[in-house]
């Protein structure tokens, strides 16, 4: 394995998880709230950050993303949240 890039896919299917409709887009309450989790284990690891990204699949589930991280962590900590939507 190539320790200089690290990729971690987590399918969130077998936790129960479901989509939402909002507008023209979805989000998945459980999806957040599992990132949410793993961002607040990273932070008591003192994990780097700027190493971090999150991909999702939909525009909504970005904004809340976004939204729940600053509600959480405010500016304790910031790394990259986007989406595949075109």
């Amino acid at each position: 394995p190539n320790k200089e890039m690290r990729w971690v896919f987590i399918d969130s299917g077998r936790f129960n998880s479901y989509e939402t409709v909002d507008k023209t887009s979805f989000y998945n309450t459980q999806e957040i709230e599992l990132i949410l989790t793993i961002v607040q284990n990273q932070i008591v690891e003192k994990f780097n950050f700027n190493d971090l990204g999150v991909i999702t699949p939909y525009d909504s589930q970005k904004f809340r993303l976004k939204e729940a991280v600053n509600n959480k962590f405010g500016n304790l900590i910031s790394f990259d949240i986007d989406t595949v939507d075109g």
